[in-house]
């Protein structure tokens, strides 16, 4: 029902690994279930209004967000962002305070990225705060930019059907929906 996660671990289990797969995919199933809608992608704040990057693995939702922190703008989720559709506006709302980055990304931010945990003992991705240029409040939605590849750097205006199949499949947890209730209200959302 959204309310409780209940977590038996291994023991020995890596903490980072824990962490991990508590704020990625328990995090998503559990917001999902509580009505929000939820979306495989990043959100910064520009200007008191949410924009959200959206894009298959690898493709530079985080990079992207990283960069509009690194021009200013504040943080407000990353890999986990859900949707508050039930005001007049859409709200989205804050994650956690961190961004998820290859360390090709940190390095091009100027950083090291040796000196970041790792997400995972085997895994490259580094955990880089963003404490200090955070947003912690609900902010309304204003874009959503789908990343894709192409021959040129462009902004392209996405036809409304093809809006929705783009929605559709960047949705977090999708599957776990639950039902044909939960799976209407999603297709509503």
């Amino acid at each position: 029902g959204g309310r409780e996660i209940t977590v038996d671990p291994d023991p020995g289990v890596d903490e980072h690994t824990l962490r991990l797969f508590l704020a990625g995919a328990c995090l998503g199933v559990v917001l999902q279930q509580r009505g929000y809608l939820m979306l495989h992608g990043s959100a910064v704040v520009v200007d008191g209004s949410a924009v959200v990057f959206l894009g298959w693995k690898g493709w530079g939702k985080s990079t992207t967000a990283a960069a509009m922190v690194a021009r200013g703008h504040l943080m407000l989720a990353d890999d986990v962002v859900a949707v508050d559709c039930a005001p007049a506006i859409p709200m989205v709302l804050p994650g956690f305070p961190q961004l998820k980055l290859w360390p090709e990304a940190v390095s091009a931010l100027g950083e090291n990225a040796e000196a970041l945990n790792r997400l995972h003992p085997s895994y490259e991705k580094r955990a880089r705060p963003t404490r200090e240029s955070f947003y912690p409040a609900p902010a309304p939605l204003r874009a959503v930019y789908i990343l894709d590849k192409g021959a040129e750097l462009a902004i392209v205006p996405v036809a409304s059907k093809d809006a929705l199949i783009q929605l559709v499949s960047q949705s977090y947890a999708a599957r776990s929906l639950g039902g044909p209730e939960a799976a209407t209200r999603h297709f509503f959302q």
